[in-house]
């Protein structure tokens, strides 16, 4: 799996999600509300209608920010593995830093 982009992660946090019905949800806290359909896999914002066919491809990790922090409310298990994944390497990336600055690396 290709790491997942941790800015795209940020932002997408920093979200909320609504239900809407019909398998749709209203994602605000951005520049605009945006309306993500969970059975397309799609949302209406401007770097989906760009680039959404490259997020089909690559997947959910990828999706624009209004689409993954819809998925991550929902659960989507590639895209908790991926931000599981990050998480173990930015952990492991801090206790390798610690013991540079500590002398203790070889």
């Amino acid at each position: 799996m290709t790491a997942l982009p941790i800015t795209r992660l940020e932002r997408a946090l920093a979200l909320e999600v609504e239900p809407l019905g019909d398998g749709r949800v209203l994602v605000t806290g951005g520049a605009g509300p945006h309306v993500v359909d969970l059975e397309s896999a799609t949302c209406d914002c401007d770097d989906f209608r760009m680039r959404g066919e490259e997020f089909r491809l690559r997947g959910a990790e990828f999706a624009c920010k209004h689409l993954m922090r819809t998925k991550l409310a929902h659960g989507d298990a590639g895209l908790l593995r991926a931000v599981a994944e990050l998480l173990l390497n930015l952990r492991q990336g801090a206790r390798a830093a610690c013991s540079v600055r500590s002398g203790s690396a070889t």
